[in-house]
């Protein structure tokens, strides 16, 4: 029987039916059956150590011989995205963050906006030419991992971080060399200051408790959707 599951963590109402797993090409796959991807070219690949004139010059990187930035040698690079979605504001500028007049004869009061001000950035998780993050060596994920923290303590005073791994052209990667990327927001986008009110209230109600702990405690404890490895 179709069922009503709500989020613990937003609120949010989504409709579950499962039968509807049995109409045709409702199977596991039946609409997305992408081919694999091509290997990387070495020669093409702009993240490829050997290759940093082929990208903005770096932010940060971790070089463990040493070394001039934007030179061979590095084991996790950070530079600008080259496309940013956000664009560093002008501190100088008044009245940041005030919505803009709307242009033409547009009414303001339904037609505002402000610049998309904040740092894009792209960690490139490490030098070996591969697509997934799952096949690098662990201690190469330890430090990208390690990488994306540093990057995240340099952009503590933003508003809100998000850091997203970015794998495969199905999910929007431009490039296939394993790599990540960090949006350091000046605000914090509605979804998530839902799910901050949310537990603050559950733990006020709880006495203390975290909300995210205790759902992830009663997941393991019912073991209904969880999957083990053969």
């Amino acid at each position: 029987m179709p069922e009503i599951r709500i989020d613990p963590l937003s609120g949010h109402r989504t409709i579950i039916a499962g039968e509807r797993s049995r109409r045709p090409g409702g199977e596991p796959g039946g609409h997305i059956r992408e081919a694999p991807p091509d290997p990387i070219d070495p020669e093409r690949d702009p993240f490829a150590d050997g290759h940093e004139d082929r990208t903005p010059p770096e932010l940060y990187a971790v070089r463990p011989a040493g070394g001039p930035p934007d030179s061979p040698g590095w084991t996790v690079r950070v530079i600008p995205n080259l496309y940013p979605a956000l664009t560093p504001g002008d501190p100088d500028e008044e009245a940041a963050g005030d919505p803009e007049e709307p242009r033409g004869r547009a009414r303001p009061e339904l037609f505002s906006s402000i610049p998309a001000t904040g740092f894009h950035e792209v960690i490139v998780n490490g030098p070996q030419p591969v697509l997934s993050l799952a096949e690098l060596p662990v201690e190469q994920v330890a430090a990208a991992m390690e990488t994306w923290r540093e990057r995240m303590r340099v952009h503590a005073s933003s508003a809100y971080l998000q850091l997203i791994v970015n794998e495969r052209r199905e999910a929007g990667a431009s490039l296939p060399h394993t790599h990540a990327q960090l949006y350091a927001l000046d605000f914090v986008p509605a979804e998530v200051a839902r799910e901050r009110e949310r537990s603050g209230a559950y733990t006020t109600r709880t006495m203390g408790q975290s909300l995210l702990g205790d759902l992830l405690a009663e997941e393991v404890r019912l073991r209904e959707r969880m999957r083990t490895r053969c």
